[in-house]
C-alpha cells in the first residue's frame, strides 16, 4: 500500500524530467537512457486514477518536449523510445488517447518489450485494502498454496519461501547444486564442467528427437542470457487468459518450456497442493526430456499458447522447475525474436567466375528482372498496321518452334488469342554459338514510337576512369533486354505472327528503337551504386588499382545486382584479367590500345565502292585515330 501511495507519483515526474531533458540525453549513455525509459513506464503502470488527474497538466508539459526531441533524433532506438513513450504515457494521462501521426509496429519485439513495462507486474489485488476494510478481503481465512501461510492467495503471494514438498524436483535422481540440476546417481566423472550454466537436454519421442537447453535454477538476467516478454494467450472455456510471459530466448533448444509456477498463475485452481495438474486439463505427450548424461526429467504434459502480435501458436512442455520459461529456436524464429548475422572476417579472393557462381549462384545464367514495368508511348495519330504472316524456310521450322516454346516457358512471350491493333513480323539470326535468336521486326511500329532518348557515354568521357587500374573483369548481362518488363498495353503492341500462331512479348524485345535506350538507362541506374564500374549495353567492366580493391568492387556489383534484378551470363564473364576488350578496344594498366582482331578485320575489308561505304570506313578510322602514332 505504501508503494502505491508514495512511490509512483513523485518518481514519475522526476524520471520524466530527466527523460525529456535534451542535455541529459546527451550526457548519459544509451543503455542508461533505456533503463530510465523502462523505469518510467513501470511507474506509470502504478498510478491510480486520482493521481493521473492530479498530474495531468504538469505531466504533459514535461512529456511533449521530450517526445519531440526523441522523434527528431537520427538514432532509430531514440525515435522508437519517443513513439512508445508518446503512445503509452498519453493514454495513461488521457484515457481515450490522442490521435498520433504514427503507427507502432505491434509485431516488433522491441515495441512489445517496452509496452509490457507499462502493464503493472503486481496484481491490483495487492492493494485490496483500499477497496474494502480489514477482514473483508475475499482471501481472508484461506491458506496460500504457495507458501502455506494464511489470509492470502497464491497468485498474490510475495513470499520467497516454499513448502518442503516444492523444494524437491519431480525427478528424485536430481538435486539442486549451485543453480543446476545434478544427477545424484551419476558417476562422479560425469559431474564435471561445474562452471557450465547450461546443460544440454534432449526431447525424444517415437518419431523425432529435439535438443533443448537445461533449465537453470538461477533465473536472474545475466549478460550471457537474453530474456524478453511475450504476450501469451492461454485457452479457457469462455475467454482467454492473457499475460506477459517472461521467457529466456534459447537458440540451442528445439522445444519450449513452461514452468509449473507460470502455469499456476494462469490456472491457479488446476494445480493441486502436491504440484500435479488436474486430469485431462493439459495434453498428454509421450515425449521424454533427457539430459546430456541420459537421465530423464519428467514433464507434466503440454499446452498450446498463442504468442506475439502475429498470434502464433506455440507448444510448451510444462515442467516443475525453479528455472525460467524457455522459448526454443523454432519459437524464436517464428516470432521474429532473433536475427541470424554471419560475420565473415576474411574475404576469399575471387580468381574465376566459378568462385562467383559458388557464392552467388542465383546471379548467373537466368533471366533478370528489373523493378517496374516499361510503357511504350506512341504518337496520338498513329495508324495501326497488321503485318501479314511470312513464309519461313522449312528446314528451320522445327528449330523456330522449339525456340518459341523455350521463350514461352521463360515467361518472355505468351500466346495471344484476342484481337490486337498491331501485329508485327519477326526476324531471326544466328548467335555466336549457332543457336537461333528471334527478334521482333516492328518496322511500322518503330515509326510511331516516341523514343526515350538516353545518352551513351563516348570514349573520351570514359577513358580517364581507367587511370591507375591494374586488375579488370568483364561481365555480360544474361538476355539483358528481357530483364525489362512491359506493361499490358505495351505488350499488346509487340504482338507478332509466326507459323505457330500469334504471340506477344512480356519483356522488352530486340528490334524496338527504344530498347537500347531503356536498357542503357536501367543499367546506368544500377551502376550508379557501384564505384569503379562501367557499363555499355550488356557489357559491364569492373576494375581496381589492386586485386583486393577489384574484388571488393566486384562483390559490391554482384550484391547490388542481386538487389536490382541484374543477372549475368557466366560463359561470357572474364574475371581478374590483366587486360580486357571493352568498347572495341583493349584496356590494361598502360592505357588503351587498338584491338588486333579489329585491325585484322579492317585490313581484310574490301575498298569502299560508294559514298556510304566510304563514310563507314572514315567513321572507323576516326574512332580509332587516338591510338595512331602522330
Amino acid at each position: 500500500m505504501l508503494l502505491h501511495r508514495v512511490f509512483p507519483k513523485p518518481v514519475c515526474l522526476s524520471l520524466l524530467q530527466v527523460w525529456g531533458d535534451a542535455s541529459s540525453i546527451r550526457r548519459i549513455s544509451a543503455e542508461q537512457h533505456l533503463y530510465i525509459s523502462k523505469a518510467l513506464l513501470v511507474c506509470i503502470g502504478y498510478l491510480n486514477e486520482k493521481e493521473k488527474l492530479s498530474i495531468q497538466r504538469e505531466f504533459l508539459q514535461l512529456l511533449m518536449p521530450g517526445v519531440q526531441a526523441h522523434l527528431e533524433s537520427s538514432d532509430p532506438t531514440s525515435r522508437l523510445l519517443g513513439m512508445v513513450m508518446a503512445k503509452s504515457l498519453t493514454k495513461v494521462v488521457l484515457p481515450p488517447g490522442p490521435e498520433l501521426e504514427f503507427e507502432l509496429d505491434q509485431s516488433n519485439p522491441e515495441v512489445l518489450d517496452l509496452l509490457s513495462y507499462s502493464d503493472p507486474l503486481i496484481d491490483p489485488g495487492i492493494f485490496e485494502a483500499e477497496k474494502h476494510g480489514y477482514g473483508q478481503c475475499p482471501a481472508f481465512g484461506t491458506t496460500c498454496k504457495k507458501c502455506t501461510k494464511p489470509n492470502h492467495r497464491a497468485k498474490m503471494c510475495r513470499s520467497s519461501d516454499r513448502p518442503a514438498s516444492m523444494q524437491k524436483t519431480q525427478n528424485k535422481p536430481f538435486k539442486l547444486v549451485k543453480g543446476k540440476q545434478i544427477n545424484q546417481n551419476a558417476h562422479p566423472k560425469k559431474r564435471q564442467n561445474k562452471g557450465r550454466i547450461h546443460d544440454l537436454l534432449e526431447v525424444s519421442t517415437d518419431e523425432e528427437t529435439f535438443n533443448i537447453s537445461s533449465l537453470g535454477l538461477d533465473s536472474q538476467d545475466s549478460r550471457e542470457e537474453i530474456f524478453t516478454r511475450i504476450k501469451a494467450k492461454a485457452p479457457k472455456k469462455k475467454k482467454h487468459i492473457t499475460m506477459n510471459l517472461k521467457v529466456k530466448l534459447d537458440t540451442g533448444a528445439n522445444a519450449n518450456i513452461l514452468t509449473l509456477r507460470s502455469f499456476r498463475q494462469m490456472y491457479p485452481d488446476k494445480v493441486t497442493s502436491d504440484n500435479t495438474i488436474s486430469a485431462n486439463f493439459v495434453n498428454g505427450s509421450s515425449a521424454k526430456l533427457v539430459s546430456y548424461s541420459g537421465e530423464q526429467i519428467k514433464h507434466l504434459g503440454t499446452i498450446t499458447l498463442t504468442c506475439g502480435g502475429d498470434k502464433m501458436p506455440q507448444k510448451f512442455y510444462i515442467v516443475h522447475t525453479d528455472g525460467p520459461n524457455i522459448l526454443g529456436l523454432q519459437g524464436c524464429r517464428s516470432l521474429n525474436l532473433i536475427k541470424v548475422n554471419c560475420n565473415i572476417n576474411r574475404q576469399v579472393p575471387i580468381k574465376t567466375v566459378e568462385d562467383l557462381k559458388s557464392s552467388h549462384p542465383e546471379q548467373f545464367d537466368k533471366i533478370g528482372s528489373f523493378e517496374g514495368n516499361f510503357h511504350i508511348q506512341t504518337q496520338s495519330d498513329a495508324t495501326p498496321i497488321i503485318q501479314p504472316p511470312r513464309k519461313y524456310p522449312v528446314n528451320i521450322l522445327h528449330e523456330l518452334e522449339k525456340e518459341l516454346a523455350r521463350m514461352e516457358a521463360l515467361n518472355v512471350i505468351c500466346k495471344e488469342s484476342e484481337p490486337t491493333d498491331w501485329v508485327n513480323s519477326i526476324a531471326f539470326s544466328r548467335k555466336a554459338d549457332g543457336k537461333l535468336r528471334i527478334c521482333l521486326n516492328p518496322k511500322d511500329l518503330n515509326k510511331v514510337i516516341k523514343r526515350t532518348h538516353h545518352k551513351i557515354p563516348t570514349l573520351e568521357e570514359i577513358a580517364h576512369t581507367f587511370n591507375g587500374a591494374k586488375c579488370f573483369s568483364k561481365l555480360d548481362a544474361q538476355h539483358g533486354y528481357w530483364a525489362v518488363h512491359l506493361d499490358k498495353s505495351s505488350s499488346k503492341l509487340t504482338t507478332f505472327n509466326s507459323p505457330f500462331g500469334r504471340y506477344r512479348f512480356l519483356r522488352l524485345p530486340f528490334g524496338l528503337n527504344v530498347s537500347q535506350d531503356i536498357f542503357q538507362m536501367k543499367m546506368d541506374q544500377i551502376l550508379e551504386e557501384c564505384p569503379w564500374t562501367l557499363g555499355i549495353s550488356d557489357d559491364v567492366c569492373v576494375f581496381g588499382k589492386t586485386e583486393e580493391e577489384h574484388d571488393e568492387n566486384l562483390r559490391n556489383l554482384v550484391k547490388i545486382s542481386q538487389k536490382r534484378g541484374l543477372v549475368f551470363n557466366s560463359k561470357k564473364c572474364f574475371i581478374k584479367q590483366k587486360q580486357i576488350s571493352f568498347y572495341s578496344l583493349i584496356w590494361d594498366e598502360n592505357g588503351v590500345h587498338l584491338d588486333p582482331q579489329k585491325c585484322d578485320n579492317i585490313q581484310k575489308k574490301e575498298a569502299p565502292t560508294n559514298v556510304k561505304e566510304l563514310q563507314q570506313f572514315m567513321g572507323i578510322i576516326q574512332y580509332m585515330s587516338h591510338s595512331f602514332p602522330s
